[in-house]
């Protein structure tokens, strides 16, 4: 649920971008974390204001504060209810949620309030109190878009994200295929034999990755480049590699969303991806023209 901003009320609301409550006091907001655990998310949230009136309407028993969680792509929706210490813990599961899910939180009366005033309501009110009935909001927060997938905290190597996969005769290059749940490499027959012979020595496995890992991941982060971000959201809700690989990228800096990226952001991403391999090649690569006898 995303509520305009500026919209009016018919009594003062708490809301971060409403003068209804004076700044600084109108700061309304919550954080919320997930965890995946047993097909299920874990929700844990925190409500963040320092009013007085509303915690002890609150604690009164005259108000109650929700987190409102709707996902567009499954149709789900319902709302959770803070305690009175403003916490939240609950769980959805994997079929109720997935893709990006819009998460708000609210303040309700539960009684007919009669006579509601807040001390810090805007001056244009005056000295005015409001009939406010049950249901109706005393706060709303900002929405906010949470990422909602099982596998979002699984990357411990690149490589599971890859695989490589012999052509068919007559292939004379090396082929991308970002379609399915992992990129898949396709390599001439030949070239794919000696992959698979050099991928089983040890000494010099990790030099792989420059001529055949990092040209298939700079491949598929420009072709992810190329969407729309609503035809970007819908593919990354079908193939696992581009949900984890832009989860990585977006905790590291990089442009949100992708499509946003330049040429030079695929070079950069590729690199922090692979930074790891690629310093093991350049060190096998390094003991190699060390090792005496070779020239």
């Amino acid at each position: 649920m995303i509520i305009a901003a500026g919209k009016s009320w018919l009594h003062p609301v708490k809301n971060p971008s409403s003068e209804d409550i004076q700044s600084p006091d109108n700061s309304f907001d919550f954080d919320l974390t997930s965890t995946v655990l047993d097909g299920r998310y874990q929700l844990q949230g925190q409500l963040k204001h320092e009013d007085a009136t509303l915690s002890r309407l609150i604690a009164d028993g005259k108000a109650k504060a929700f987190l409102h969680l709707e996902c567009p792509r499954t149709y789900f929706r319902r709302v959770f209810e803070f305690g009175p210490d403003g916490r939240l813990e609950s769980t959805v599961s994997h079929d109720e949620v997935r893709g990006k899910a819009e998460v708000l939180a609210v303040i309700v009366a539960v009684d007919d309030l009669a006579a509601y005033q807040h001390p810090r309501q805007n001056p244009d009110y005056g000295n005015h109190s409001f009939c406010v009935s049950p249901a109706e909001f005393l706060a709303v927060s900002g929405t906010k878009q949470i990422e909602f997938y099982p596998d979002m905290d699984q990357l411990p190597h690149i490589s599971s994200l890859l695989t490589v996969r012999k052509g068919e005769d007559g292939l004379e290059r090396m082929e991308i295929n970002p379609m399915e749940n992992r990129i898949v490499i396709l390599l001439p027959p030949e070239e794919h034999k000696m992959y698979s012979e050099i991928r089983l020595v040890g000494s010099v496995r990790d030099l792989l990755v420059n001529g055949v890992i990092m040209p298939a991941l700079l491949h598929s982060l420009h072709y992810l480049r190329t969407m729309q971000t609503e035809e970007l959201e819908d593919f990354k809700a079908g193939h696992r590699w581009a949900r984890l690989i832009l989860e990585r990228l977006g905790e590291a800096g990089f442009p949100e969303p992708w499509g946003n990226a330049d040429p030079s952001d695929c070079v950069n991403g590729t690199l922090h991806l692979l930074r790891g391999p690629l310093k093991k090649s350049l060190d096998q690569l390094a003991q190699l023209i060390l090792t005496p006898g070779i020239p």
